[in-house]
C-alpha cells in the first residue's frame, strides 16, 4: 500500500469514526426513552418493552437491538448524566466517544463537564480513565476499583453469584466481590499448586 492509499483508509477511519461519536448522544436517548417510558394497552399503563413482548429491558435491548445489556445501560447512563441531571449545562459540540462519555459519567458535575469534555478530546481512553481514576480516589490504577468482563453463561452466572454469596456470608465482615473473588482464587490457586507438588512427588 503506498502513502496515499494509507491516507485514504485513514481518513475514512476517522470519518467513521467521527459519525459514530455523533450518534452516540442519539442512541444513548433512544435506549433512555424505551426504559423510562410507557404505553397504554388495554387501559392500564405498562412499560414499552413489556408491550413488546420482551421479558425485560435488557432482553429487548439484546434481542431486537443486538446491543449487551451491560453496554446498553451504560448508554442510558450516558443520558441520564448529560441529558437529565446536568442537561443545559453543558456544550452539545464537545461530545466524545462512547468509551470517553461513559468514564465521564463517573465524574463530570454542572460546573466542571466542559473542563472534563475539554480533557478528553487531548485523551486517549486509557489516559482518561486514569485521569478520572486519579479524580475519584486520589490514586492511579494500582489501588482504584475496577469492574472487568467475564462470558458466562445464565448458569454459570447464577453459580458464581451464589458462591460469592456464601463467600461473603462466611466471612467475619462485608467485602466487596471481587474482593471475595479474589480470595476464592489465590485459595484455588493454592490447592492447584499444591496438588501439582504431589502429582510431581508420587
Amino acid at each position: 500500500m503506498n502513502k496515499g492509499a494509507a491516507d485514504t483508509v485513514r481518513r475514512k477511519a476517522q470519518e467513521a469514526s467521527e459519525k459514530t461519536t455523533k450518534s452516540v448522544m442519539d442512541l444513548a436517548a433512544a435506549l433512555w426513552d424505551t426504559f423510562h417510558n410507557d404505553v397504554t394497552v388495554g387501559g392500564q399503563s405498562v412499560q414499552l418493552w413489556e408491550a413488546w413482548g420482551f421479558e425485560s429491558w435488557f432482553d429487548y435491548a439484546e434481542r431486537e437491538l443486538g446491543i449487551h445489556q451491560t453496554t446498553a445501560a451504560a448508554y442510558r447512563r450516558i443520558h441520564e448524566v448529560f441529558e437529565v441531571e446536568l442537561k443545559d449545562a453543558w456544550d452539545k459540540g464537545l461530545t466524545a466517544s462512547y468509551t470517553k462519555m461513559k468514564s465521564l459519567c463517573r465524574v463530570v458535575t454542572r460546573t466542571s463537564a466542559n473542563a472534563w469534555l475539554r480533557k478528553a478530546a487531548k485523551l486517549s481512553c486509557c489516559e482518561l480513565e486514569e485521569e478520572v481514576t486519579l479524580a475519584l480516589y486520589g490514586k492511579t490504577r494500582g489501588g482504584a476499583v475496577h469492574s472487568f468482563l467475564a462470558n458466562v453463561t445464565k448458569t454459570e452466572l447464577a453459580k458464581i453469584n451464589q458462591v460469592l454469596s456464601e463467600a461473603r456470608e462466611a466471612s467475619d465482615e462485608p467485602e466487596r466481590r471481587g474482593k471475595v473473588l479474589t480470595r476464592i482464587l489465590e485459595e484455588w490457586q493454592t490447592i492447584h499448586q499444591r496438588a501439582k507438588r504431589v502429582r510431581r512427588a508420587a
